[in-house]
């Protein structure tokens, strides 16, 4: 599994990329993507918090049992709720609104990006 520093990295990379004029404006077509994008960046902040202990889930399940153990559950909770929305995005053609992609950054992405450090 990849070393904390990677994960560092790619989470920079999906940032640049949310942070890009392609995803940045409310004006983007493909608002699912905007949250899956979220969610892979928010599951590298984590995985670099795990790499840390030496801990690397194989899986999205090892890692949510994972992130309810370790992290406080407001963080936990943002996490999770990421997860579920980009699988709505991912497996059941979601599409999301503007306002919705919105406050998912605010109010979950955000939390978890001011709570754990790069």
């Amino acid at each position: 599994m990849p070393a904390s520093y990677k994960h560092v990295h790619q989470y920079k990379r999906n940032r640049a990329l949310l942070d890009s004029e392609l995803f940045n404006d409310g004006q983007c077509k493909y608002q699912e993507w905007v949250v899956v994008i979220m969610f892979y960046a928010a599951l590298h902040l984590v995985d670099k918090r795990v790499a840390a202990v030496k801990v690397h889930p194989r899986n999205h399940k090892d890692r949510i049992k994972f992130v309810n153990k370790v992290l406080p559950s407001h963080i936990a909770s943002k996490y999770y709720t990421l997860y579920m929305e980009s699988r709505k995005a991912r497996y059941d053609c979601i599409e999301f609104p503007y306002e919705k992609v919105k406050e998912l950054k605010e109010k979950c992405f955000e939390v978890i990006e001011s709570n754990i450090e790069v």
